[in-house]
């Protein structure tokens, strides 16, 4: 009987240990699935994530949600729509947040202070597209194109080309011109 109580006691204690230490286990692989799971989103180029096709509805209203396309675009969920008779573009981070939105826009949109200066320092370049990104600012993630962060700014992107270069400017809502990247 003493033998019998010792080893139900033995065996209540080993049992014990194993909960502990399975328990221990299934945090640590939580953690680590999680981990996994946002790697594996950066390499399957497909995958968008639901909270991003559920923000999209509340974050830009009116739009035909059956004309949306998406896709992947470095960290970035990409939505393409149509608003208002125009094509646009919002990118969401891996928690399904609006980082920003942009837009095709033309060399005239710019502001006076822009044209004058790139027409001045760029006469020999054609303008092939104007892109307005406006950031969203109410989200801490900065979208980051060609390695600079686009952190609360609203700004163009001109591509220009002449005969055997690419170039993108940076134009700020101010009209300042900085040259951003050779394509």
């Amino acid at each position: 009987m003493k033998k019998l109580a010792v080893i139900s006691v033995v065996l209540l204690f080993v049992m014990g240990i194993g909960q502990i230490q399975a328990s221990t286990k299934i945090d640590v692989t939580k953690k680590d699935k999680k981990n996994e799971r946002k790697e594996l989103r950066k390499l399957d180029i497909n995958y968008i994530s639901n909270m991003s096709l559920e923000k999209l509805k509340t974050d830009l209203g009116n739009i035909d949600m059956s004309e949306v396309k998406w896709k992947r675009v470095l960290d970035y969920s990409k939505a393409e729509y149509i608003k208002d008779g125009q094509k646009k573009e919002a990118f969401y981070d891996e928690d399904g947040q609006l980082v920003g939105t942009s837009s095709a826009m033309t060399f005239t949109d710019l502001p006076d202070k822009a044209q004058n200066d790139i027409q001045k320092r760029y006469g020999d370049y054609t303008v092939e597209q104007v892109i307005d990104f406006v950031n969203n600012s109410t989200n801490g993630t900065p979208l980051v194109l060609c390695g600079y962060e686009l952190n609360n700014k609203d700004n163009y992107f001109v591509q220009m080309t002449n005969e055997n270069k690419k170039i993108i400017l940076y134009v700020d809502f101010k009209g300042n011109v900085s040259f951003f990247k050779h394509l």
